[in-house]
């Protein structure tokens, strides 16, 4: 570790996370976690996170002791759904105070209405509160971080910043690396059932040797491929997952092509180059130009004829594989790494570091609508 006192030790930070951190397969506690241990050096920092029961007493406690005045800064990663009435409530006393906040919003999905149904009286509902958070995080923090620049664009804050996701290098035990795999959701949107699986059928067609692992919540959405002998299905969490990725030499992201997908970078893909493997990716916008941009592997369009040719080109061409191996060691111990992250916290928050210019002024409801098409093609 290295002996170099940082240039914020000593000044006082506040994180909240809006999600409890057990199971630590979601990818929102993995980014609070990974963020918390990677600020925890860099300064003096206090961190509340959970549910709104869990989240309730101790932000009360910091309102009504007066408590919430003596932060340098504070950071808030909140969660997809709304904001309660504490969390509301200290950002406009922060306003107030002019006490430098962050918050960090990493969803947009009830902009799209052809995937969320916002027909349902309850739906309806937690779409009007999740825009009155929306707006209120805009109209009350210093400045709104975004995990990419075109989500970003879906929204109005006049001061709007890029904060995508990171990664901790993971020291390799040394496993013999085969096969590929994937960990996340099975539902349609994530292309595991008519872009990966098939794909895979392909590659084991004509490689013996061929497996595939697919770590979800939910392995019984898989059983009509269950009886696959290529294919390994588990439900596991932390050090499982961190071994399971260790054995493996690619990792997958065969989400389909849509509106919502093309504005995401998932922290899925930063974990499987946290733990050494190159990736090979369907060619939704932000994750295609992050691994163009690093070229830590291959991006094909999202079918299973495509999907099998650049899993090809990573499992059968040596050259290719080390050259992106070695290009995901340079981006998770450089410039993709959860400390850089950090430190770009910590620099706009105590020093006024600018991130991204203001462009726009605050729409009435804080978002603006999505697009009607798909953006142009990476």
């Amino acid at each position: 570790m290295s002996n170099v006192r940082s240039p914020w030790s000593g000044r006082r930070l506040l994180f909240i996370g809006q999600y409890p951190l057990s199971g630590m397969e979601s990818a929102a506690r993995l980014r609070i976690a990974s963020l918390r241990d990677a600020l925890s050096p860099l300064c003096d920092l206090t961190f509340i996170t959970g549910t709104r029961a869990e989240r309730r007493r101790p932000l009360w406690r910091l309102i009504l002791s007066g408590g919430w005045r003596q932060f340098d800064g504070v950071y808030v990663e909140s969660a997809t759904s709304t904001a309660m009435e504490a969390d509301l409530l200290l950002l406009w006393l922060w306003h107030m105070r002019q006490t430098p906040c962050s918050v960090y919003i990493r969803d947009g999905f009830p902009l799209f209405t052809d995937i969320f149904d916002s027909r349902p009286l309850k739906h309806k509902l937690l779409k009007a509160a999740w825009h009155l958070s929306m707006w209120a995080y805009q109209r009350f923090a210093t400045f709104v971080y975004f995990p990419t620049r075109m989500l970003a664009d879906h929204f109005s804050a006049p001061d709007r910043r890029v904060l995508s996701p990171g990664g901790t290098w993971r020291d390799d035990p040394g496993h013999v690396r085969r096969g590929v795999i994937y960990v996340g959701e099975v539902t349609p949107r994530y292309g595991v059932l008519d872009v990966l699986l098939p794909a895979a059928e392909l590659l084991a067609a004509e490689d013996p040797d061929f497996s595939l692992c697919i770590v979800c919540p939910d392995p019984q959405r898989l059983a009509d491929w269950l009886d696959r002998p290529w294919l390994r299905v588990k439900s596991a969490g932390g050090d499982e997952v961190s071994d399971l990725l260790h054995r493996a030499a690619v990792g997958v992201v065969p989400f389909n092509r849509h509106r919502y997908m093309d504005l995401a970078l998932p922290v899925k893909l930063l974990h499987y180059l946290a733990h050494g493997l190159p990736v090979a990716v369907t060619d939704c916008s932000e994750t295609a130009r992050f691994v163009q941009q690093t070229d830590v592997g291959q991006v094909v369009a999202a079918t299973p004829a495509d999907f099998a040719a650049g899993l090809r080109q990573l499992l059968h061409d040596p050259e290719r594989y080390r050259t992106c191996a070695a290009n995901v060691v340079t981006a998770i111990q450089g410039p993709h790494s959860w400390g850089r992250r950090a430190e770009t916290i910590l620099a706009d928050l105590c020093d006024g570091t600018a991130a991204m210019p203001a462009d726009a002024n605050l729409s009435p409801t804080g978002v603006l609508s999505a697009p009607a098409e798909a953006p142009q093609e990476v």
